[in-house]
């Protein structure tokens, strides 16, 4: 079987960078009931993170706009010259703080944009949903737009699989469907000895993914 080589990040030893801090401060701002603004410490800092990894400045796609946290802090972070996102259909609690980025409205199988057309794709949180056939479409369009860095995240290992997820990527997977990638792991908490006490499962890990092409 083949096994992939990670390195591990410490999230909750990060920092979460300025960009992101506001974004999560306006957010917290709207929906003052759902917690750090509709996602966990872990998950600002997964977004902090991912956007520390981004290497170019030019043209920049997210994949699974979702609420519309990751959307905001690229474009008010000001550092890219055309910031775009993409999902299947507008979330719910979707907030836009900046008009300096464009939404369209389709699926990862099926992208509405030209060979290369985006220096940079993040695509967190999404290829888990997918079915199987659908996944490997998603695959190939979002390699086909992307011109020289692609950042991608999914749970690793998740077991059982959770309802609202339809795939499962094991080790084995990852290295199938991303052979010449690097690979990290973000790790959202610290060890918790005592969670078995709490009948509470340890929260999965996610493993950044990265494809460079330049």
């Amino acid at each position: 079987m083949n096994k992939i080589k990670y390195t591990e990040v410490k999230l909750y030893k990060l920092p979460v960078l300025p960009p992101v801090a506001l974004v999560k401060a306006e957010f917290q701002k709207i929906h003052p009931g759902a917690g750090l603004g509709l996602m966990r410490e872990s998950d600002y800092r997964r977004l902090s993170y991912v956007y520390s990894c981004i290497k170019h400045f030019g043209s920049v796609l997210d994949i699974g706009v979702a609420s519309g946290q990751f959307m905001n802090i690229l474009a008010m972070s000001g550092k890219f010259k055309r910031v775009c996102g993409i999902d299947i259909e507008q979330h719910s609690k979707y907030a836009r703080f900046t008009d300096s980025y464009e939404i369209h409205t389709a699926g990862v199988d099926n992208m509405p944009f030209g060979e290369k057309e985006f220096d940079v794709v993040t695509c967190m949180e999404v290829l888990e949903h997918l079915d199987s056939d659908t996944f490997q479409k998603a695959l190939g369009e979002i390699r086909r737009i992307c011109r020289l860095q692609l950042i991608v995240t999914v749970p690793l290992n998740e077991d059982p699989l959770p309802p609202y997820h339809r795939l499962r990527f094991t080790e084995e997977d990852v290295a199938r469907y991303f052979p010449h990638a690097g690979y990290r792991l973000l790790i959202r908490h610290p060890p918790r000895r005592l969670s078995w006490l709490l009948n509470r499962p340890p929260l999965m890990s996610w493993l950044l993914i990265e494809e460079n092409y330049a």
